[in-house]
């Protein structure tokens, strides 16, 4: 697939790491248009209401962790990439996203490589390749 943005929805409780995951994430790939929610709750409302290319959620968030959420995401849209973000450093985690489906797992970490890194599993995840315009 070769277009010009990508749609993604990043979901995390913690605002802080929102809002700064969002406005990084755009920097990192600047194709890239990103949204949030502060809840899996949130997000399949969301969801419901707007068209993505691709999710990007935290593990442990409030009410929902991010498993339970990608399985109503894959209920609800069976097609849309999921990318898990997490700072949680268990490998069962990492295995039982990997066993369910979950098109990539990235682990939060200090510095803005991590973001580049994320952005990397969105493109690969979602299949799309940058169009690029002949100077």
């Amino acid at each position: 697939m070769t277009r010009d943005t990508l749609h993604v929805l990043f979901v995390d409780d913690e605002s802080e790491v929102r809002e700064l995951g969002a406005e990084m994430l755009e920097r990192a790939d600047g194709s890239l248009t990103v949204a949030t929610c502060r809840s899996a709750g949130a997000g399949l409302e969301e969801l419901s209401e707007t068209t993505f290319d691709c999710v990007v959620s935290d593990y442990q968030m409030p009410g929902m962790n991010g498993l339970a959420f990608y399985e109503a995401v894959s209920d609800a849209r069976p097609e849309l990439p999921f990318v898990l973000y997490t700072g949680v450093d268990d490998r069962t985690v990492f295995e039982r996203a990997a066993d369910r489906g979950i098109d990539a797992c990235v682990r939060k970490r200090v510095g803005t490589e991590q973001y580049h890194a994320l952005a990397r599993r969105i493109r690969d995840a979602t299949g799309m390749r940058l169009h690029v315009e002949d100077a």
